[in-house]
This record gives C-alpha cells, structure tokens and sequence, in this order.
C-alpha cells in the first residue's frame, strides 16, 4: 500500500512540474516577443503595448524603464521620447535617434497633425514637440506653452529679438499696411536715389551694437545681442549645451532673466559667472 501511495504521488508531482515549465516556458516568452510585429495591445503581453505596430515595453514615468531610455508619450520606452535627447543633427522618430535631414531640425514640414512623428502637433507649417517644460524645446522654439504643451519661439514680445513682435507663438516682424516690411535685422535698404545698400549685420559670437559702441553691427537675424559694460556678441537661443558649442568653445546654454528666461548661448567667460 505505501508503495502505491508514494507512486501516486510521484505522478501527481511530475504533473506539478510540468505545468510549472509551461507556465514559466510563457511567461519568459512574454518577454523575448518585445519587439514582435503587432495590430493591437492585446496582441502583445501584458507588460506591453502595441505601438508602431512593434510589441514595445509599457511604461507612464521614466522609472518604469531600463537605464538610458525613456517613457515616450505613447506609453513605451525608447530610446529617445523627443528631439532634445538626440545629438544636435539628429531627430526623435519613432522613438529612436536618426540622422535628420536639412529641413527636419527645426520641424518637419506638415499640413496636419497626422504627417507629424512622435505625437507631435502641426504648428505654422512645421511639426512641433509636445512638452511640460522649456528642456523639452529646441531652438528656436525653445519655450513650452504653458497651456496647450507645445514647443513656441515665443510667449511675449520680450522672448523676440528687437523690432519684433510676438504672434501666436512666432516672433514676427513689423508690416506696414499690412504688407510692406520695414528694414530690420539685416533686411535691405532701399536708398533714397533707388539704390540697394546692404547692411552689415554680426553672426554668432560676433560683437555687435550696444550702448557702449552703437557704430557695430547689429546681430542678423534670429540672434540676440548680449552685452556687459566692456563688450558685446551676437548669441543664439539654445535648449542644451550641445547647441553652443559649435560657435562657442567651452560655452554653455543658460537661461537669461532679462530675456525672460529664454536660454541663450554664452561664452566660456559668461559660463563661469552665470552658472555659478
């Protein structure tokens, strides 16, 4: 009897085991199918989410993903969630870092919101971030609307170069009667015998005029004059660090409260003293 017994239980425990290899074989194959091609949600495991019809890892903060990536808006983690966490020449599509091309740093062209990657929102013609704050922003719409949560050049007036007004989020220039523009910013002249006469503008980290030295340039277009008693230079709006160095060496992007907060390139100089 104690012979039938222990065989009765030896059946009974393979039985056991071998519903426990079945249930651990499907749940270490929930996780070897992310990245598995997928129409909806259901289609993939529980932890995941169908998105670009790729099974990809769920997530509603960063916390909830592995190191060095992130919880895009879609509710996956990737390796990038917006274009500030790409390189300079790159974009975020589709969650990923790729190379962009000569019209896309600034924005895909769109005529909706549907030819835009990313979630992102059509704006002036051009596809725009969503964003909670101004880190999420890249030049030159380097400021998040506080209300809708999209990336703008600017809120008010005080965030557009001089002569230029704030208008539905884009600095714009001046028009007479609604057509003509006025002469700014490195505009041509015309001359009172029809002539054309070119006015020198400063580029990037070049000095320009301020109230020590009114006879300088003034900056070209889309840059901003910053200047001390001593010394001015043409500087441009940036998002990260990696937006100045190119034009400056050892330069940081800081925000300026006299610009109302917009974050502009300095020189190493201006570093050591703003960042501290």
């Amino acid at each position: 009897m104690m012979r039938r017994i222990n065989h009765a239980a030896t059946i009974i425990s393979l039985i056991i085991c071998l519903l426990l290899t079945v249930v651990l074989f499907s749940c270490n194959g929930g996780s070897d199918s992310e990245g598995a091609a997928c129409k909806i949600s259901p289609d993939c495991p529980n932890t995941q989410t169908c998105v670009w019809e790729t099974c990809q890892q769920s997530c509603s903060t960063i916390s909830d993903c592995p190191q060095n990536t992130y919880c895009h808006n879609r509710g996956v983690c990737t390796e990038c969630a917006s274009h500030t966490h790409c390189n300079a020449d790159e974009i975020c599509a589709f969650g990923k870092c790729v190379e962009a091309q000569a019209d896309e740093l600034y924005g895909t062209a769109c005529v909706v919101n549907e030819n835009c990657l990313n979630g992102e929102i059509c704006r002036d013609g051009r596809c725009t971030p969503l964003c909670s704050e101004n880190k999420d922003c890249r030049a030159p719409r380097s400021i998040c609307q506080p209300d809708e949560h999209y990336c703008v050049e600017c809120l008010a007036d005080v965030n557009c170069p001089d002569n230029r007004s704030c208008t539905d989020g884009v600095c714009e220039k001046p028009a007479i009667d609604g057509d003509e523009e006025l002469p700014i910013d490195g505009d041509e002249e015309l001359q009172p015998d029809g002539d054309i006469e070119e006015i020198p503008t400063a580029d990037i980290n070049e000095p320009c005029a301020f109230s020590e030295d009114p006879t300088l340039p003034e900056c070209r277009e889309g840059l901003e004059c910053l200047y001390n008693s001593k010394l001015s230079f043409c500087s441009n709006p940036c998002s990260n660090d990696s937006d100045c160095t190119a034009y400056f060496e050892n330069g940081c992007c800081l925000p300026l409260s006299q610009l109302g907060e917009q974050s502009f390139c300095l020189t190493e100089q201006f570093c050591a003293i703003l960042g501290n």
